[in-house]
């Protein structure tokens, strides 16, 4: 896809060491395997993103839950679909649990309150604190529980180990069998 239909004016740069990311929303990563629509998911990964404003501005109710205001107007505008798309993804989003919306009077945005699943809280931050020649050292940054990858090792082959054709400025680099650079 080019720039241009992409609505940019500037031709795309490749991503590089040095390259600012541009602003991006955070996908949760349960949706992925979610059983909702494109628009759902699109709507619930936005309004996560206001929530975290939210939470920065301290808007709570009296129950301690974060709230996100945010017209139907506005998310139809800022999603480019029509307000009966937004309508029909909040619905999914409340049958499915994900979110509920607390009226606030006529004329006046419904206060939504996002929910997480509770099998997707404890799901490890990760973040590179420094690199070494071999590669780069991964954290935690918070201390919670990960779901493995149900990597069985016992059946994966080690005696095939190739090495890497030795480039001049690049590190060695040992990789097993099916693994790719």
């Amino acid at each position: 896809m080019n720039s241009e239909k992409m609505g940019m004016k500037q031709p795309s740069v490749y991503l590089t060491v040095e390259t600012p990311l541009p602003q991006y929303l955070p996908y949760a990563r349960f949706l992925l395997n979610a059983e909702l629509t494109h628009k759902a998911k699109l709507l619930y990964t936005l309004l996560l993103d206001r929530a975290t404003l939210s939470q920065k501005n301290n808007w709570v109710d009296t129950v301690g839950r974060v709230y996100v205001l945010y017209p139907i107007a506005n998310l139809a505008r800022d999603l480019h679909c029509s307000r009966s798309s937004i309508t029909r993804a909040f619905t999914e989003l409340e049958s499915s649990g994900l979110l509920e919306r607390l009226h606030s009077g006529f004329s006046k945005p419904s206060r939504i309150l996002l929910k997480v699943p509770q099998n997707v809280q404890g799901y490890s931050s990760m973040l590179c604190t420094g690199a070494s020649s071999d590669g780069a050292k991964v954290t935690n940054v918070d201390v919670q529980n990960c779901i493995p990858n149900h990597l069985n090792r016992n059946q994966q082959k080690y005696n095939n180990k190739q090495k890497q054709k030795n480039m001049p400025g690049l590190p060695e680099y040992m990789f097993e069998e099916g693994e790719s650079l």
